[in-house]
């Protein structure tokens, strides 16, 4: 959900409850009274005078403190937060050591009513170490395979004597005819002392992989599959987060990803490459793209599918169902989304491309998509039934306080290819799956199935989506290539309100030369001169002493009447000059113009307008100090200097 305060104190109190000195970190704004609605306005005032909680100033970023406060005093200090740092952690593309003190130190939390669930990590760890006694302690590499019967609604451990060990971010496809399913690359733990034994400081506790494993589902064993390249030109390089889809039922096709350096301070690339595996003969084939034309950039984190040609049906299948084929004959594999390094760094790509799987030597030649709106999530699943493509979940990263995991289902009918009109299913309740990504799909007879994923916490239910009922709404989300940026979108918000602040000043209550000071969203405006409506025709004008705020937010104006019985107030005058000085409005100088043959008069005083007391005070300048001349229509600013006493 997003920002609350109750749940904030109920944090609180509970690791106050245990004896523990927890401190709250927020950004000011979160503490200023028109961000803090009405009724927790004590809470956190209270919070300000127990002294448990600090303000990062603005312009400043809160993350850069808790991250830094957790760091340095290290130890068995927490973090509690359903952040889950994906910004910090992406942007370092597979930093372990950030990932490493992360699974230590971050508390995830759950608050049902009145009831808070702390989920504190362990206090052991799974990764190898060095114990002090000399010994080694090594986490264990026992399978973890399960198979889930459809029949029987019920999950089947499979116990092996030889497996690829733990893994994460490979890619796996099945052959149906032999019931088998292969994994390729991946990372997994590196459980060898060697490296620390030697002093090697790099080694992060994972190894990139580049082997291949096939699972006989019906003997249950594992096997590593010895591969080869074709005529010996080479076999992909190891590498993590592609994609793999089954061609034909004929041989695994694996595509892009991203290659970690074992060395930190090496840059990782991403890959644009596509690499067939044949399932009877376990030789490499790089597939080639015709020279001159046009294919997809590096990518990791995206989703692939098949699209069945003719050809890729059964001997079974109807006429009809052979007429729907929506690429004619020949199978192909769609790409959608993904991460592309750019830099240090990496942006979310918003295209989708297709690409036959029928390879005769020649090269292939890719098929830019146009899909509406653009699609552009990062650890998505995607799979083709029912005549087109359905996504479900999903996470896209779009600032620092953007990032958003999605719920919903989107559906693509494929027989208009190359286009594709996406429609969405945003429903979200107790009867539908939890947002999330990282998750696996698979097709089942007419329905799709999804397991697993994370989002602030790993997900191992199963859920099963019928196919019958499609996706009909629009997007509800901003992601059309056309549309306005968020960063485009703050710009206009700004120039709007700026437009509406002058005319708000100019119209609501006409006058000229006024001192005028912005603080926070609003506008605070200070004397001038006013049109004399008796004598219009005269041109005369009238001078102000009062001072006004306009709420820039809502658009309204408030007259501020300090008690002048209590506090004197400045002269009224115009063609003054006024200077914004932290918490406080400082005005100089300005002139009274005659009603009549009176002679003007100029000033040289100085007045503090203070916006939390909002009162007005002299400064008289110290004694036998030179003081400037009397003066209106000048100019001033402010510098850094010991502030007004």
């Amino acid at each position: 959900g997003g920002f609350n305060y109750p749940q904030i104190q109920t944090v609180l109190k509970a690791y106050q409850d245990k004896g523990q000195k927890p401190l709250i970190v927020l950004h000011k704004r979160r503490t200023k009274d028109h961000q803090v609605p009405e009724p927790h306005r004590a809470m956190v005032q209270q919070w300000k005078h127990d002294n448990v909680m600090f303000n990062c100033q603005y312009g400043n970023n809160d993350d850069w403190y808790w991250l830094y406060a957790a760091v340095k005093l290290s130890g068995r200090t927490l973090v509690v937060s359903n952040d889950e740092m994906r910004d910090h952690h992406f942007q370092m593309i597979h930093n372990q050591d950030f990932h490493r003190w992360k699974e230590r130190h971050l508390v995830h939390y759950e608050v049902r009513g009145h009831k808070l669930d702390l989920h504190e990590p362990s206090v052991y760890s799974m990764r190898s170490q060095h114990l002090e006694s000399g010994s080694w302690h090594f986490p264990s590499t026992a399978s973890s395979d399960w198979l889930f019967d459809l029949m029987r609604l019920k999950w089947l451990p499979v116990v092996t004597a030889v497996n690829p060990g733990l893994r994460f971010d490979h890619v796996s496809a099945v052959r149906q005819a032999t019931q088998e399913v292969y994994i390729y690359g991946g990372m997994t733990l590196n459980i060898s002392a060697f490296n620390q034994v030697l002093g090697w400081n790099d080694d992060d506790g994972y190894t990139q992989q580049g082997d291949v494993w096939v699972l006989d589902t019906v003997a249950e064993t594992w096997t590593k599959v010895q591969t080869a390249p074709q005529d010996g030109h080479g076999v992909p390089l190891a590498r993590s987060e592609a994609t793999a889809v089954t061609a034909a039922d004929t041989a695994m096709v694996v595509f892009g990803g991203v290659v970690i350096p074992s060395n930190n301070s090496l840059i990782p690339v991403d890959l644009s490459d596509l690499w067939r595996l044949d399932f009877v003969t376990k030789q490499w084939t790089e597939l080639a793209t015709v020279a001159g034309t046009a294919k997809p950039a590096a990518r990791f984190s995206h989703a692939a599918t098949t699209i069945p040609g003719t050809n890729a049906y059964p001997r079974t299948t109807s006429v009809l169902e052979l007429l729907r084929g929506p690429v004619g004959t020949v199978e192909h594999m769609v790409v959608l989304s993904g991460r592309h390094i750019v830099g240090d760094g990496w942006t979310i790509l918003t295209d989708a491309w297709m690409v036959p799987l029928s390879y005769e030597g020649s090269g292939l030649t890719w098929t830019l998509l146009h899909a509406d709106p653009a699609y552009d999530r990062i650890y998505s699943g995607v799979v083709y039934a029912h005549q087109g493509l359905w996504m479900i979940g999903g996470f896209n990263y779009i600032g620092q306080d953007n990032a958003v995991a999605y719920p919903d289902t989107i559906y693509a009918a494929t027989d208009a290819v190359p286009n594709l009109e996406l429609k969405f299913d945003y429903t979200s309740d107790a009867s539908t799956l939890t947002a999330r990504f990282n998750h696996r799909m698979a097709v089942y007879k007419s329905g799709i199935l999804v397991y697993g994923g994370k989002f602030q916490r790993c997900y191992g239910d199963l859920w099963l989506r019928n196919t019958t009922t499609l996706p009909t709404d629009s997007s509800p989300y901003i992601q059309d290539l056309n549309a306005i940026s968020p960063v485009m979108f703050l710009l206009l918000a700004f120039v709007v309100l700026f437009i509406t602040c002058i005319i708000l000043i100019a119209h609501l209550y006409k006058r000229l030369y006024r001192q005028q000071i912005t603080h926070g969203t609003d506008v605070y405006v200070f004397g001038g001169s006013v049109s004399n409506t008796s004598r219009l025709q005269s041109g005369t004008f009238s001078q102000m002493n009062d001072m006004w705020k306009l709420d820039s937010l809502i658009g309204q104006w408030v007259q501020i009447t300090p008690p002048s019985c209590i506090h004197r107030l400045p002269a009224p005058r115009t063609e003054a000059v006024a200077v914004p000085t932290g918490d406080a409005m400082v005005v100089f100088g300005g002139v009274v113009l005659p009603s009549s043959n009176e002679s003007a008069a100029d000033f040289n005083d100085i007045w503090q307008f203070r916006y939390d007391t909002e009162t007005w005070r002299e400064v008289v300048p110290k004694a036998n100090t030179p003081l400037p001349l009397p003066r209106f229509s000048h100019t001033a600013t402010t510098v850094t200097g010991t502030p007004l006493s």
